[in-house]
């Protein structure tokens, strides 16, 4: 038997040990670098501990990808840097892996690009440099039918 072996239908997230209720908000202020750092974002990371910074849903988004990062390239091991020369650009994973670990927040996608993404609504995210496709959306609700409403 080996972890091949092992097929999960569901997973839960279990450790809310730093949250927030964010519904309504497009940020939050945090001061110190809260997390555990090899998830952090670079903006969380880097800040000054004393400061209070803006930190957005794009620091999730981040941490997203380090874990998709993880469970694909390095699942036994403490990462300290991303290995882009293990990334495939090719395969649908690693692109949303690529988008997410952007140093960049604001190249960063939403979840809801990423669920378009995967649902093969769309073929590409904003900060890719790739001029045919379809854009992944960044803002708006998915109905109850799966369609895309998106925000003005």
């Amino acid at each position: 038997m080996s972890n091949r072996d092992i097929l999960l239908s569901s997973c839960k997230l279990i450790d809310f040990g730093y949250s927030v209720i964010a519904k309504d908000m497009d940020e939050v202020k945090i001061k110190g670098n809260v997390g555990t750092e090899e998830y952090m974002s670079p903006e969380i990371r880097y800040a000054d501990p004393e400061q209070v910074i803006k930190v957005t849903r794009k620091a999730d988004m981040f941490s997203f990808g380090v874990m998709i990062y993880k469970l694909l390239h390095s699942p036994n091991e403490k990462i300290e840097n991303i290995d882009l020369d293990l990334i495939g650009y090719e395969k649908p994973l690693d692109r949303i892996i690529m988008a997410c670990i952007s140093e960049e927040p604001s190249h960063r996608p939403s979840a809801l690009a990423i669920y378009a993404f995967l649902k093969g609504m769309c073929n590409r995210f904003a900060y890719e440099n790739v001029t045919n496709g379809i854009i992944c959306p960044e803002n708006g609700e998915i109905r109850q039918d799966g369609v895309i409403e998106q925000d003005d």
